[in-house]
């Protein structure tokens, strides 16, 4: 049966914006897929000793530090840390556990202690400061972001 007349228009035209709505949503979820608002991406990788050997300490951690930009004296982002396991891999975190760092330009330090209270270092003092480490990386955004370090022990270690 066919109804003409104001509620039928009323009904089209919530049925119309049903439609509309739907369209709008499903155009969203197809242009902000694979959008990273937070801006923070996922960062990964290893780190070994430069003959190979994977590290075997209680304290083993990595710390991305934000590279400071002398025209404004601020650094873009936030450090970001991550611990390394006996297999020498590693996941940053920054907000939420792994979560990855914040793209941008990073000095990579390390912390590597046989024991938890510990204070001999088993890596050579080099990489365990802003000013001294060899390691600079770039974080991108929607790059692959996996880096692999190589340490040298400390003298005697």
């Amino acid at each position: 049966m066919l109804i003409y007349g104001p509620q039928s228009t009323y009904e089209s035209v919530n049925v119309l914006k049903s439609c509309l709505l739907a369209i709008c949503l499903s155009a969203s979820v197809v242009l902000f897929a694979g959008c990273n608002a937070s801006g923070i991406y996922p960062v990964s990788g290893t780190v070994k000793f430069a003959d190979g050997e994977m590290p075997n300490a209680e304290v083993a951690t990595i710390v991305f530090k934000p590279i400071v930009e002398e025209t404004t004296n601020t650094a873009p982002t936030k450090p970001a840390s991550g611990r390394f396991g006996t297999d020498g891999t590693f996941q940053l975190t920054t907000l939420n556990p792994n979560d990855g760092a914040y793209a941008g330009e990073y000095k990579v330090i390390f912390s590597m202690r046989k024991e938890y209270m510990g204070t001999d270092s088993l890596i050579d003092g080099k990489f365990t400061s802003v000013a001294t480490t060899p390691y600079t990386v770039k974080v991108e955004a929607g790059g692959k972001n996996k880096f692999d370090f190589e340490l040298t022990r400390a003298t005697g270690k």
